[in-house]
Parts: structure tokens; C-alpha cells; sequence
């Protein structure tokens, strides 16, 4: 029988990257604190809010002077070029920064670990003709930009911007249901993974979970429904309405998991019914989704896996973002939520929420789900991902 030392990554230098967004930086620290284990780990980090404990066993490199723009390209590939012979790392992990992935290639990493919600794959057909596709760069400025910058650096120019994104290890953060390659695959896509949810606690509040557990079992006696639209832009408007509606309906209690400090803060202080709770982003989340009845939420990728993890059904508002409503369609198509119309009409969704509580057929899709994505994260998580690495590049 193999040892650990025989099976996973041990000794190597680690650089993870992602930029400021939750979405982002989560699976990328769920896969740099597992690593951390017997290697050592450096995270990029963009965002003030993100505190690294002791506990994490993660470096942390903090940047706010990055200008981030297609005109300062050139600057800050070199930004990142510098980092890179400071760390020499043997992997880098990278979700969302395609800068990053340009120094990486230049310096030539021995593994460089790409996280990719399938949309991000050359070939990838939006379903939801509504919106529009922002991953294909259209604009030929752009381009030129990316392409003189590449020159500079003596790298082959590029025809879409996803290209910059690929690495020697494409992982995908969910499962083949609703992330599906049913397209064909360029050559350059040479590895992918499916590691199910990647989702750990880095940006949340410590609250007394048993006093949340306390207060939903209070309540016992109506269908909870919790809310939450993550860092989605215009969200305020929809936090009001659906409070108003959860708190004149004698059948319903609502929990509003609000991360943004300023909107939570304006939330609270309009909330004056013992039916509703009001949280910031929290530990313990996923044990708070399986307590509940019903998720409303803005079909961010890790939220729409936490709930199916729950085995909770979903009502799914529309944020106009390309990929977060193309994932309301495949989710949709896999029976696990209702997509509510972009118009808010109160009594619409009143009804909606009943309905979907009391929807036995969707009921039985989500419990099928929740086994799905249960098998996936556990056995296709980050230890997975670490014995693919060893066995591929090590």
C-alpha cells in the first residue's frame, strides 16, 4: 500500500492566485489550505477582508497598487513576473486572474492549476440567449493589447481571451451535470478535472451557530426560506420585497444571509418581526441551508452547489450577469429550482414560493442531486486533485 508521501504533493512551493471576488477566492483557498498540509503555500491576496490565521498555514502576499487594467497589461504581467522569481514556485493555482496565468506560462511552472466554471472553455454555447456572452473578447483593442503584450514577452498571440486562461490542470469546481462539456474540447485542454464543490469558511463572521439552530427550530411550525444574493449588484431593492412578502405570510419565516455590511445594515434596521433573521455570511452555512426549506438566491456557482449539497430546492433570480444566469438555466433544465421573471411582482412570487416547497417532482430531482454533488465533493475534492498532480507532473 502506497504512503501519503508516495500518493500526494510534499514539499513544494505553492503560489495561488484569484482576484478580490468571494466566488473566486473561495475554492482557490480551499485547494491552497489542503496543499498547505505538506507543502509550502503562498496566496496573492487582493482583498482586505480575507485574514489567514495561523491555523491555514498560508502565506499571504497582500497587493493593493495592481492598476488591473487591459492598458496596464504590460506593467502588471511584470508585477506578477516579479512575485514569481521571489516564490519560484513548482505550481501555481489560479482561478479568474488571466495576468497571473500569463507569468505563469512565461516562467514556465511545472504545473499550473486553472479553475474553470464551464463557461470558460473554448467552445462553450450560452443557453441563456437573454444575456450576453462577456468571455468571448470581442473587442479587437483588447486583443491587440493582449497580443503586443504576449509579443513583448515572446509568447504565441492569442484569438480568445479564454485561451489565456487554460492550464496544465483544468479543474472544474462542480459536476458534469451541470457543468457540462458537450462540446468538443480543443487539443490544448490536455487535462480536466471535476472536483465537485470547492467551499470553505475564509470570509465568514463567527456567530453562535446554535442559537441560528435555536431559532429555526423555533419556527418549525412554518417553511423557512432563506435568502441570499451574495455580492450581487442592485440587491437591496430585492432583499425589501421579499422581506416584505415572507413577513406578511403567517406560513413563512425568513433568513436573510446578507454579506455586504452596508445593505445588511440598512436591512436590519427596517426588520421589526420575530419571522425574520438577518445574517451576515457566516460559518456553518451549509449547516444552516439543510435546515431550511427553500434557498432563494442569485445562482452564483458555489451557492447553487451549496444548496443542491443541502438537498434544498431553489427559486432563482435573474442578476444579469452572462455566467450566473446561464447557470439559472442549467439548473433549471436539471429540475432543481424555479427561475423567477426579471419583473418582481409580489404576489407571483408569494404563490412561487409555495409551490415550490410543496413540488414533490422537483423535491425528488433535488434529493437525486444532493447525492451527485455529495459523491463529487468527497471523493473529488482536493486530496483527489493533489494525487492527480503528483501522478501527472511529479
Amino acid at each position: 500500500m502506497m504512503s501519503d508521501s508516495q500518493l500526494n504533493v510534499e514539499n513544494k512551493r505553492i503560489l495561488c492566485c484569484a482576484p478580490d471576488a468571494v466566488g473566486h477566492v473561495i475554492p482557490t483557498l480551499t485547494l491552497a489550505e489542503h496543499f498547505a498540509k505538506r507543502n509550502e503555500v503562498f496566496f496573492i491576496n487582493f482583498n482586505p477582508n480575507i485574514i489567514l490565521r495561523k491555523k491555514h498555514n498560508i502565506k499571504s502576499i497582500y497587493v493593493n497598487n495592481l492598476n488591473d487594467s487591459i492598458e496596464s497589461l504590460k506593467e502588471d504581467v511584470n508585477f506578477f513576473l516579479k512575485i514569481i522569481d521571489e516564490i519560484s514556485p513548482d505550481i501555481t493555482i489560479s482561478d479568474w486572474n488571466y495576468v497571473f496565468q500569463i507569468a505563469a506560462k512565461i516562467k514556465n511552472v511545472i504545473c499550473n492549476i486553472s479553475i474553470l466554471r464551464v463557461e470558460l472553455f473554448i467552445g462553450y454555447k450560452i443557453i441563456n440567449y437573454q444575456v450576453d456572452d462577456k468571455f468571448c473578447l470581442s473587442d479587437k483593442t483588447d486583443l491587440e493589447i493582449i497580443n503586443e503584450t504576449l509579443s513583448y514577452f515572446n509568447e504565441y498571440p492569442i484569438s480568445d481571451f479564454r485561451e489565456l486562461l487554460i492550464g496544465d490542470l483544468n479543474v472544474i469546481p462542480g459536476i458534469p451535470e451541470m457543468d457540462r462539456l458537450d462540446f468538443p474540447l480543443l487539443d490544448k485542454y490536455t487535462n480536466v478535472e471535476y472536483i465537485g464543490l470547492l467551499y470553505h469558511d475564509f470570509f465568514s463572521k463567527i456567530i453562535d451557530i446554535k442559537k441560528i439552530l435555536e431559532w429555526i427550530d423555533c419556527h418549525k411550525h412554518k417553511k423557512v426560506v432563506l435568502v441570499t444574493f451574495g455580492n450581487a449588484w442592485g440587491s437591496t431593492m430585492l432583499y425589501k420585497r421579499i422581506l416584505e412578502i415572507i413577513s406578511k405570510d403567517s406560513a413563512l419565516a425568513g433568513i436573510f444571509v446578507i454579506p455586504h455590511d452596508g445593505i445588511r445594515e440598512r436591512i436590519q434596521s427596517e426588520v421589526n418581526n420575530d419571522n425574520i433573521l438577518i445574517l451576515p455570511f457566516i460559518k456553518n452555512l451549509l449547516d444552516i441551508f439543510k435546515r431550511v426549506d427553500l434557498v432563494i438566491h442569485h445562482c452564483g456557482h458555489a451557492i447553487s452547489l451549496l444548496a443542491m449539497l443541502a438537498g434544498k430546492p431553489s427559486i432563482i433570480f435573474p442578476s444579469g450577469h452572462y455566467d450566473r444566469d446561464d447557470n439559472a438555466v442549467r439548473l433549471e433544465q436539471l429540475g432543481v429550482c424555479y427561475r423567477f421573471a426579471s419583473t418582481l411582482l409580489s404576489f407571483d412570487l408569494q404563490n412561487l414560493i409555495h409551490e415550490a416547497i410543496q413540488d414533490v417532482q422537483m423535491m425528488e430531482r433535488v434529493d437525486h442531486f444532493q447525492k451527485v454533488v455529495e459523491w463529487y465533493t468527497i471523493n473529488r475534492g482536493a486530496p483527489y486533485l493533489d494525487k492527480c498532480v503528483r501522478q501527472k507532473f511529479f
